[in-house]
């Protein structure tokens, strides 16, 4: 959470020390920088996503009614075994579960590493079980900024033909505010429009920096969609996915004197079709020896900054000293290994504050990979050692 999103992490360090939130935190890696808000840390294993899915679906629904395939399935979950792949004990459960009777208002937050799972369909019914049935409300972090706008908006396809666009990212063509892209394009902090918040609220965007250049309504206006400013499109978002139509002068922009936010608008709630009809758990496949969690890590690509000033030309793969120690690997090697049919070149470095046999690999310098970035984090890593 530390790397997917500081707004959340800010939220929640400011409940727990604001409001004495208890904070229960699911993950295979331990996170050093928000051990001192964490009220339990609960450790799975790689892989195991689903089967933790249903354990926690398990718990926190105990005796409620549910529709009656929901409650057959949850019946008839094998929980030693789940547990044992997961690797979590029933007694964690039950002290999570205990804990939950002595507060109120609950949240689940859930990112990347759930919804780029192999079993994601079946995580998510999994988990809208816990969101219609209890008191919890499920909080889904996007991989970037508006990209929850961007899924709302647009149609989205399971794979990728042909040419691509990227949009500050890298691909075939890119429109680029960083000054290196085929088109430059304004900043955010360039232009006017809305964009989609974490919390689901159109929230309106103003130029603070002045911009002499081609923007997107540009290229709309050439595809025939007349509009004199990018900013006459807020009107026509569609209802159907909740947005309003509301003219982009008339949004809210301020803070009041308590400092409180008004800006923008919240979407509105819309009915669709969905099946609860869930899966049997599948069987986890095994991630043995040396592991990659494929991250942007705030720390590993700060890392690489200072070692770019120092003239190195490779990211930083960060592991703990167990992890050199199981990959036979030492500080400083250059070592190269293939993940999703992209060939990466990292430094191995020995992080002394981390733990356990999984390694940080940051995808920065990767991303016109698409099958890269929405496949799953985690990866088993067979390596050589390179010369430079």
């Amino acid at each position: 959470i530390n790397d997917d999103s500081q707004q959340i992490k800010y939220q929640i360090t400011t409940a727990s020390k604001r409001h004495m939130a208890r904070v229960a935190y699911m993950h295979p890696i331990e996170d050093p920088s928000i051990q001192n808000i964490v009220t339990q840390f609960i450790k799975y294993e790689v892989g195991s996503e689903e089967a933790v899915a249903a354990l926690l679906a398990g718990t926190l629904l105990g005796d409620t009614k549910l529709p009656d395939s929901a409650r057959e399935l949850l019946d008839d979950l094998d929980i030693g075994n789940l547990s044992a792949e997961s690797n979590i004990g029933e007694e964690e459960l039950e002290e999570l579960n205990a804990s939950l009777k002595r507060k109120n208002g609950f949240s689940l937050v859930v990112g990347p590493d759930l919804y780029a799972h192999p079993r994601a369909e079946n995580i998510a019914k999994l988990l809208a079980l816990i969101e219609r049935y209890t008191d919890f409300s499920l909080l889904i972090v996007p991989p970037s900024t508006n990209t929850l706008g961007v899924s709302l908006i647009c149609d989205l396809d399971d794979s990728i033909e042909g040419q691509t666009l990227g949009y500050n990212a890298k691909a075939d063509f890119v429109l680029s505010c960083c000054g290196k892209g085929d088109l430059d394009m304004p900043a955010l902090n360039q232009q006017e429009g809305t964009f989609t918040t974490l919390d689901k609220k159109a929230v309106p965007t103003n130029a603070a920096v002045s911009y002499d250049g081609f923007v997107l309504n540009d290229i709309a206006n050439e595809l025939g969609m007349r509009a004199e400013h990018t900013i006459d499109y807020t009107v026509h978002l569609p209802q159907e996915k909740g947005y309003k139509s509301e003219e982009f002068d008339s949004l809210p922009d301020y803070f009041d004197k308590l400092g409180m936010e008004c800006r923008g608008y919240l979407l509105n709630t819309v009915d669709v079709q969905s099946s609860l009809e869930i899966e049997e758990i599948a069987e986890m496949d095994e991630y043995d020896g040396v592991v990659v969690y494929n991250c942007d890590s705030n720390k590993v690509v700060a890392n690489h900054v200072r070692a770019i000033d120092k003239k190195e030309k490779h990211p930083v793969l960060a592991g703990s000293k167990q992890f050199a120690l199981a990959a036979k690997l030492k500080d400083g090697q250059l070592i190269e290994f293939v993940i999703d049919g992209v060939t990466l070149r990292r430094v191995f470095k020995i992080d002394e504050a981390m733990k356990g046999t999984i390694a940080i690999n940051p995808l920065f310098d990767a991303r016109k990979n698409a099958a890269l970035l929405s496949s799953y984090r985690f990866s088993k890593l067979m390596f050589q050692i390179v010369k430079d």
